[in-house]
């Protein structure tokens, strides 16, 4: 057993070290995502037009795209825009955890899913397909990002 006999211990200071190292290693991303998502745990759909996502990570390829500094317009995601009109897609929605146990909650001999979050981009106009009367249903294609959920350290 090793005893501090002049009280000049170092034990405070690499406790210290080994806690900056350990929170540094976080994924501060996903510490919020988590923290907000504990804030209603039940909730399958986060909806928020013209909003910012609520990213699981920032280190995978949808994270580090939506996160990084971009030259678009306010509030516009770094996507490719509409291919319909040409304007900026914005971001309307997203499935939170939750919503895997509910798609599979009469599901049996599935192994799960394994996304930890699924990003809507739309039209920042909110188009309709060319040539669509008014009043008639259209579709179009919008922009999804899945950011996977890590799995033993792999994505």
């Amino acid at each position: 057993m090793d005893m501090d006999v002049d009280g000049n211990s170092n034990s405070s200071s690499n406790a210290r070290d080994d806690k900056d190292t350990f929170e540094s290693s976080l994924d501060t991303a996903f510490q919020r995502f988590a923290d907000r998502i504990a804030d209603n745990p039940t909730q399958v759909l986060r909806y928020e037009f013209r909003g910012r996502p609520l990213l699981y990570s920032t280190t995978d390829p949808v994270g580090s795209l939506l996160s990084r500094p971009s030259h678009t317009p306010a509030n516009a995601l770094p996507v490719p825009p509409c291919a319909n009109c040409a304007a900026p897609r914005v971001f309307e929605l997203q499935l939170t955890p939750h919503a895997i146990s509910e798609l599979e909650v009469h599901e049996t001999g599935l192994e799960g899913m394994e996304w930890g979050t699924v990003l809507l981009g739309v039209c920042g106009r909110d188009c309709a397909p060319r040539g669509q009367e008014a009043g008639e249903v259209g579709y179009l294609e919008e922009w999804v990002g899945v950011q996977w959920e890590e799995v033993g350290g792999k994505r």
